[in-house]
């Protein structure tokens, strides 16, 4: 039987394979992107996208964006800690995603800005 004990943490072929495709392709997306859009002159109009993004980019965009690593890794051990209490959590979130969405973003967009930090 191989003992496996000392492999733990540590890339395998197969491993290497999977990050190397993701890289590849999130690299070509990228530079698609980059040389499709070369005609957008001012940096401003490239992050915003000339504001002619459909709701669903813009909605992944901010999920992303919202979910941090740590969020993805902490929130099952937070779960697994305090059990179902952690449903109120969802719930929370669940209700300032629908108040952002309402309340800010329409302002946010009306006034031109992209940011709060604007």
């Amino acid at each position: 039987m191989e003992d496996k004990s000392n492999t733990v943490g540590t890339f395998q072929a197969g491993d290497y394979v999977v990050f190397a495709f993701l890289f590849v392709i999130s690299s070509g997306i990228g530079v698609f992107f980059a040389i499709k859009e070369r005609k957008k002159a001012s940096s401003k109009e490239f992050l915003v996208g000339g504001r002619q993004m459909s709701c669903g980019p813009v909605a992944l965009s901010l999920t992303a964006s919202f979910m941090s690593a740590v969020t993805v890794i902490g929130a099952p051990s937070d779960v697994y800690r305090y059990g179902a209490s952690y449903v109120i959590f969802g719930v929370a979130y669940t209700f300032v995603v629908f108040l952002t969405a309402e309340l800010f973003l329409p302002v946010f967009y009306r006034s031109g800005i992209t940011s709060t930090y604007e």
